[in-house]
């Protein structure tokens, strides 16, 4: 900031940045619990054998029949997947699962947070104006509208706002620098 700008602009800019900055790290925690949710449970599946849907209702049909002979309920049955095509599909879904965990691992341990300022969907469709049905001049004034911005913090109490930005009861906006 420059010395002529209120210590309220730097202060917003900072706050910005670190909220920025905690939201990213609290994502990249839950990103990765979520893949090693999903590498147990697709493991877990991995290692059953592959069942079609007719053998399943047969191996049901058998349970049944057992557990009433004992006066019992059925139990429960735990199958794999339902083709041998499907199983490899899990199988490269965990490999993918896997190397995805590693790198935010490696990103976490290493303190790295990955941030896009104005948002990823804007810098996915940068890379994609035509599907995004955008000219790049459309796409700049969005993502520049999305970066931009500007604010104070401090002194919400003050009668109309702050010391730096105050909203008049007539309708009128003062800035001051």
């Amino acid at each position: 900031m420059t010395a002529q700008s209120s210590s309220r602009w730097a202060g917003r800019v900072t706050k910005a940045s670190n909220d920025v900055y905690a939201t990213a790290k609290r994502n990249q925690k839950r990103h990765l619990a979520d893949a090693e949710r999903a590498i147990e449970a697709i493991s877990k599946k991995l290692d059953l054998p592959v069942r079609s849907g007719a053998e399943r209702k047969k191996l049901l049909a058998e349970e049944a029949v057992r557990a009433k002979a004992a006066g019992r309920k059925p139990r429960h049955l735990a199958f794999g997947y339902r083709s041998e095509t499907e199983h490899h599909q899990k199988r490269r879904r965990l490999a993918h699962l896997i190397a995805r965990a590693d790198r935010l691992f490696m990103d976490t341990r290493a303190g790295r947070v990955h941030v896009t300022l104005g948002g990823k969907k804007l810098m996915s469709q940068r890379l994609h104006l035509g599907e995004a049905g955008l000219t790049e001049d459309e796409w700049r004034t969005r993502w520049l509208a999305a970066r931009g911005g500007f604010g104070a913090n401090g002194e919400a109490g003050k009668a109309w706002g702050n010391e730096t930005i105050r909203l008049a009861p007539t309708g009128g906006c003062e800035l001051l620098r």
